[in-house]
């Protein structure tokens, strides 16, 4: 299959798939566009936060958790995030688009970056869980 004809099914957004498992994509922030500046494939509106990068073509659509590792790490006022290189990894959390065991990417913080519970326990697993561990997860039995 030729280069070409597989990018035009792949998407201008990165996904689960696009990273290997335990694999890190680094990258390199270009661009922050701020909520509803984006579109979709269909030509929606996306409701987050999208990045571009200078060193990958697909941008990344924001999620809340990761927002908030950015604000961790580089601060609050996203012009600052020009420039950065983030490491991005492929997650698993246990309801993630509103399904057990979904894939999901992730903005990995540096070791000792502090974060808020909140984004920890949202951070999720580099591998599937268990139904027993999403069962205990639901209970606030168990954390990432």
């Amino acid at each position: 299959m030729s280069e070409a004809f597989e990018e035009r099914y792949e998407g201008e957004f990165l996904e689960g798939l696009d990273i290997a498992e335990g694999d890190v994509l680094q990258v390199t922030v270009s661009a922050v566009f701020d909520p509803e500046t984006q579109k979709d494939a269909g030509g929606k509106k996306i409701k987050e936060a999208v990045l571009a990068f200078s060193d990958h073509r697909k941008k990344l659509v924001m999620c809340k958790t990761n927002v908030r590792v950015l604000w961790a790490i580089i601060g609050k006022d996203e012009t600052s995030w020009l420039g950065w290189k983030i490491p991005l990894k492929r997650r698993y959390y246990p309801y993630c688009f509103k399904k057990p065991n979904e894939m999901c990417i992730r903005v990995i913080p540096p070791v000792g970056t502090v974060l808020p519970g909140k984004v920890v326990r949202h951070l999720g697993r580099a591998s599937k869980w268990s139904d027993e561990d999403i069962e205990k997860w639901m209970k606030h039995e168990i954390d990432v």
